[in-house]
């Protein structure tokens, strides 16, 4: 059985998948209280829009939203979701730097939990 840590998550922001970045970038950053946070040469982008973060990346794909969220403990937080009965992909380093682990909600929107700032601390989980 696998007992429950005290941990945090947090909203981080929303990525949104957009067909035009140049367009996106435009009609986003127009929004009253938005500034371009950065710009990966025409491929991402991240706005502040007020406390809250925008994160825009251009691809020829269905659109579909990816809500992140930041944890304390990405180990602790993956050990938390197989004892709910979800079904997370393994805690992983990914190439922004930032540990963390993915699943899916029932409609196909990808939920990312990850950890800037903390490593994963991954307990063995048993299955008993």
């Amino acid at each position: 059985m696998v007992q429950t840590q005290d941990i945090s998550l947090s909203h981080e922001g929303v990525l949104l998948h957009v067909r035009d970045i140049v367009a996106s970038i435009k009609f986003y950053s127009a929004l009253p209280g938005a500034t371009v946070d950065g710009d990966a040469q025409g491929q991402f982008a991240r706005l502040k829009i007020g406390d809250g973060i925008l994160n825009l990346v251009e691809m020829n794909t269905p659109m579909r939203v990816v809500l992140e969220f930041d944890s304390t403990d990405v180990g602790a937080t993956y050990n938390q979701l197989i004892a709910a009965g979800l079904r997370p992909g393994a805690p992983r380093r990914q190439s922004r730097g930032q540990t963390g682990v993915r699943l899916l909600d029932p409609d196909g929107n990808v939920i990312e939990i990850g950890s800037k700032s903390h490593p994963a601390t991954l307990a063995k989980h048993d299955s008993d």
